[in-house]
């Protein structure tokens, strides 16, 4: 009698676990992939103020956006921070605001001047071409880290 109450019981606990991993995977948003080195995404692709962007490596999500602050300053971060990154819930947006999603810290995105602290999107470096923003694949893959 025991033996099958606490093989019940391990059993339970398996599928709960398995449950929670279920509801804790990284979302996925527009998918990218690289051409000859670089991911490019076209400047008139771009429909919302901060637009959300993943590319898949080692069979991970790496999330990155892509913000429009005015029609000639548009920057790329990785959808993540250097405090929170492990909770692997990034950031969303709610009218003029970037908001940690694990914190609820938010940053003015008409005031990127002012963004300080540990909850601030890590910088992704790209440059604009042929209006395209180009990032370089490998890039990408070493924030690999970040999204494990």
């Amino acid at each position: 009698m025991m033996k099958k109450a606490f093989s019940s019981f391990v059993l339970l606990l398996l599928l709960f676990t398995l449950s929670c991993k279920k509801a804790r995977l990284a979302p996925e948003f527009t998918l990218v992939e690289a051409s000859k080195g670089v991911v490019s995404i076209p400047v008139e692709s771009l429909k919302q103020r901060v637009n959300f962007y993943t590319y898949r490596y080692r069979g991970r999500n790496i999330d990155f956006m892509v913000i429009r602050f005015s029609p000639e300053d548009i920057k790329t971060y990785l959808d993540a921070d250097y405090l929170c990154y492990k909770a692997k819930l990034g950031f969303k947006t709610e009218d003029d605001k970037l908001i940690c999603i694990h914190h609820n810290f938010s940053f003015d995105l008409n005031n990127p001047e002012g963004w300080r602290g540990n909850h601030v999107p890590i910088p992704l470096n790209s440059e604009l071409r042929d209006g395209n923003i180009i990032i370089k694949e490998a890039l990408l893959r070493k924030a690999y880290r970040f999204f494990r």
